[in-house]
């Protein structure tokens, strides 16, 4: 049985109940009691969030992730952003401001004839979406802002379309 929060939900604790009945009543040569009307009701269906068909950004997520993890030349953390209340104070968490991109970190790029031979880490900045969503106005400032102080960013909407934002 399942538990959330280690408790029963109200339909396991019934289906225990029932199969308790049904075993004191097999054990004093008795008929099984009636089932209640509760446990007749078919289970209750929970519609996911990606139930219309479209790719969850979870999944983006994830494609971005294997699509970098083996890449010596790029290195991207997920950047979770947030608030955390201890107690009655508020925490925030993440890194940069508000519509920070979720996935941050650094590329590496050879400079030539300036810097003749050297290698720099580039930052990189790429914003996760479902197919056909777009990134919010805080996200887009924020993609605008590495852009103009020389970063790399945008919005991915698949793993591939990540690998050739960076490419």
């Amino acid at each position: 049985m399942r538990t959330r929060r280690g408790r029963l939900s109200l339909r396991e604790r019934r289906e225990q109940s029932y199969a308790t009945q049904c075993f004191y009543a097999a054990s004093s040569d008795k008929p099984p009691p009636p089932k209640p009307a509760a446990l007749l009701k078919p289970k209750r269906k929970y519609t996911a969030p990606g139930s219309d068909g479209r790719q969850l950004e979870s999944s983006v997520n994830d494609e971005i992730y294997g699509a970098f993890k083996n890449d010596p030349k790029v290195k991207l953390y997920r950047n979770n952003r947030g608030v955390a209340v201890y107690g009655n104070k508020q925490v925030a968490y993440g890194v940069g401001p508000r519509g920070g991109s979720d996935w941050i970190g650094y590329r590496r790029v050879f400079i030539t004839s300036d810097m003749i031979g050297s290698w720099i880490a580039q930052f990189v900045a790429l914003e996760a979406k479902r197919p056909g969503e777009k990134a919010d106005d805080n996200q887009q400032r924020f993609i605008e802002q590495v852009k103009a102080a020389g970063g790399c960013a945008g919005v991915a909407t698949s793993g591939q379309e990540a690998v050739e934002l960076l490419s």
